[in-house]
């Protein structure tokens, strides 16, 4: 059962003086979702964010960003513009549009190209590629000329590809239970404290929103051998040391044989090679602000 677990990701950062998007009159959370052809699946707040667990990944929605991940065929494209219908360009401290490459690119409703397009109707955007294009790559459109992210501002994405057999079967059987799950796993444990929102699919596949404070992270698995894919999210604040870390421990409940690391930050210093790794490619780039890092590796 072919599923194309590569994900579309947008990031919104708006202006301290505009009106939440938490509370905000003229945008419908449920129907921005829908337009992606998603559905929301349950919701987890707190008192700087609401989780929304969709059916195909994630959005979460802070007083004046947002951040919506997609996977499968959905259209993710199609949700940001009706976000930039509701508030003009020059609302925007940041937008950032993000594509992996798809194992199955044509059955997508768009390509990345097309999507740049459509939303350069809104902003004047520019597009960065990292990796090679005939290989593990991600495009990204960014937007954000006065854009000064805070020293906390950063994320870490980990794209995996071909996990582990052995890692992949929890996620493989719906009636496991999340305790058991949890037990098997240790998905539950990746930082303390987070409250959590998951989900666990039938056949198979499981996606989880865990917030804390203004922090989030996020997994979504997609265990079947033909397609076998797991992502890692986080806006985590990472202590020194902390960053090397939770990339093993994310490693460690998976074990792929490819993944693909994507870094934010104002100041970024690199990331190190995990143990039992090689980069096949690597580089970064810098803008909006942000150090970009991005790294391939393939398991020695």
């Amino acid at each position: 059962m072919f599923f194309e677990g590569s994900e579309k990701k947008i990031e919104i950062l708006l202006k301290p003086d505009t009106t939440a998007l938490r509370r905000h009159p003229d945008i419908d959370w449920h129907h921005v979702v829908s337009l992606a052809r998603a559905t929301v699946l349950s919701t987890v707040s707190n008192e700087l964010c609401d989780a929304y667990l969709l059916s195909e990944s994630s959005l979460f929605v802070f007083e004046h960003r947002v951040v919506m991940i997609t996977c499968g065929t959905t259209s993710l494209v199609a949700a940001v513009e009706e976000m930039l219908r509701t508030f003009s360009s020059d609302d925007i401290l940041f937008l950032m549009y993000e594509r992996k490459n798809e194992l199955s690119p044509e059955d997508q409703h768009s390509d990345y190209e097309e999507d740049a397009r459509r939303l350069r109707r809104f902003v004047p955007g520019n597009t960065t590629i990292f990796g090679k294009e005939n290989d593990h790559y991600v495009a990204v459109f960014h937007y954000g000329p006065d854009c000064n992210p805070q020293p906390n501002d950063m994320t870490l994405e980990v794209l995996m590809h071909e996990i582990d057999r052995e890692a992949a079967a929890p996620f493989m059987q719906p009636q496991i239970g999340k305790p058991a799950l949890y037990a098997a796993t240790g998905v539950d444990r990746v930082f303390d404290d987070f409250a959590i929102n998951d989900f666990i699919f039938d056949p198979m596949g499981y996606s989880l929103n865990g917030i804390k404070g203004r922090e989030y992270y996020t997994f979504h698995i997609t265990p079947q051998s033909e397609c076998s894919y797991a992502s890692f999210e986080t806006n985590r604040e990472f202590a020194e040391g902390e960053l090397d870390a939770v990339l093993a421990k994310v490693l460690a409940i998976f074990r792929p044989r490819i993944f693909t690391a994507v870094y934010f930050d104002k100041n970024a210093s690199g990331i190190h090679a995990p143990m039992g790794y090689t980069a096949r490619a690597d580089s970064q780039q810098r803008f909006c602000g942000f150090d970009v890092l991005f790294a391939n590796y393939r398991k020695v």
